[in-house]
């Protein structure tokens, strides 16, 4: 008996298609306007405990104490998609992150900017590939993933862009696209916000 990995893909086509498309054109207009020239930091995640959540949140807090200039400049839009099935678990760490949400908000926003852009729930295709055209960076801070698809999305949705994906080492996608990513520890907060 033989046992191989093959690692999984994305349909890249199917990419290539909706970025020619007058509805993606139309949504980078929209979002460019609402998010006004800042830094865009994007997160597109299941609501989970391995994805990694409040690490990426906790490290963009430590970011903006050492970098306050930084609080109206930048804007992380987190999509977490709620599971399937909603348990108490799930309800505990929902809640976590929505305070810490809450709490960075309040702390480094202002009337006119919030740091922190946080939906829980899925978006349209269309919405998903105008953040990843738009974003200057991927963050992706699972504490344990398989391949990461969100991570090749966000490649193929750079065709035009120069976003940095910054990739945590413990994704199965770290292995293919490692020389192409900042690797990153998701458990060392300190480091992920350098």
């Amino acid at each position: 008996v033989t046992v191989d990995a093959f690692p999984t893909g994305i349909n890249a086509s199917r990419f290539e298609q909706i970025l020619s498309t007058s509805m993606l054109k139309d949504k980078v207009i929209e979002l460019q306007r609402r998010f006004d020239g800042k830094k865009l930091v994007l997160g597109i995640d299941r609501l989970d405990y391995v994805k990694g959540i409040p690490h990426k949140l906790i490290a963009l807090e430590k970011f903006l104490e050492a970098n306050p200039g930084w609080a109206n400049r930048i804007m992380l839009v987190q999509i977490a998609t709620p599971p399937k099935k909603d348990s108490a678990r799930y309800q505990k760490l929902r809640n976590k992150v929505h305070k810490l949400v809450g709490r960075i908000n309040g702390r480094f926003g202002t009337l006119e900017h919030a740091p922190i852009h946080y939906l829980d729930q899925p978006l349209s295709f269309v919405e998903i590939c105008s953040l990843y055209y738009l974003a200057d960076i991927a963050l992706i801070s699972s504490l344990r993933e398989g391949m990461s698809k969100v991570a090749f999305e966000f490649i193929a949705c750079q065709q035009r862009n120069h976003g940095v994906l910054v990739l945590s080492e413990f994704v199965g996608a770290a292995q293919t696209l490692g020389s192409g990513a900042l690797l990153v520890n998701p458990f060392n907060t300190d480091a992920l916000a350098r």
